[in-house]
C-alpha cells in the first residue's frame, strides 16, 4: 500500500490574527507619537505666514507712512500709501502713490484669523491674532502678532 504524505505549508488563522494585531498596535503607537509633531509643524507654518504679514505691515509703515484703513481687516486687501487721500483716488498699485497688501491665507496650516485687529499702522501699534481651527485661545493654539513688539509669537 502507498502512503500519501500531506506536506501543507502556510500560516494558521491564529498566526495571521496575531500578526495583524501586532501591526495594529505598532501603527497606533506611531500615529499617536507623530500627531504632536504635525500640530507643531502646522503652527510653525502659520507663525511664518503671520510673520510675513507683520513684515508687510512694518514695510507699509516705513515706506509709505500710513494705510487707507488704520485697521485692515484680516482676509481682505488693504492699500498702503503715503497719502490716504491721493491713494483713495488713484491706482493703489502705482509705485508713487502706494501699493496693495494682501493677507496671506492660513487655512492650509489649520489656523484662522480671529478677533478684530486693534491699533494703528501709522502709530506702529497694530495687532492681530490667529488661532488653530477648533483649538483654544491659549498656548500653541494661539498666535499673537504685535507691530510694536516687531513680531509674532
Amino acid at each position: 500500500m502507498l502512503k500519501i504524505e500531506k506536506n501543507i505549508k502556510g500560516f494558521t488563522l491564529i498566526e495571521l490574527l496575531i500578526v495583524i494585531a501586532i501591526i495594529g498596535i505598532l501603527a497606533s503607537v506611531i500615529l499617536v507619537s507623530t500627531q504632536g509633531a504635525v500640530v507643531k509643524a502646522r503652527r510653525a507654518s502659520a507663525l511664518t505666514t503671520a510673520a510675513s504679514m507683520m513684515t508687510e505691515l512694518v514695510t507699509c509703515q516705513d515706506d509709505d507712512g500710513q494705510a487707507t484703513s488704520s485697521m485692515p481687516v484680516a482676509t481682505t486687501d488693504f492699500i498702503c500709501c503715503k497719502d490716504a487721500a491721493v491713494c483713495a483716488t488713484s491706482d493703489p498699485n502705482n509705485a508713487v502713490d502706494g501699493h496693495t497688501q494682501t493677507w496671506p491665507d492660513l487655512a492650509a496650516t489649520q489656523f484662522e484669523y480671529f478677533e478684530a485687529p486693534t491699533g494703528d499702522i501709522t502709530a506702529g501699534t497694530y495687532k492681530f491674532k490667529a488661532r488653530r481651527i477648533g483649538g483654544t485661545e491659549t498656548g500653541d493654539d494661539l498666535i499673537t502678532c504685535d507691530m510694536s513688539a516687531n513680531g509674532c509669537v
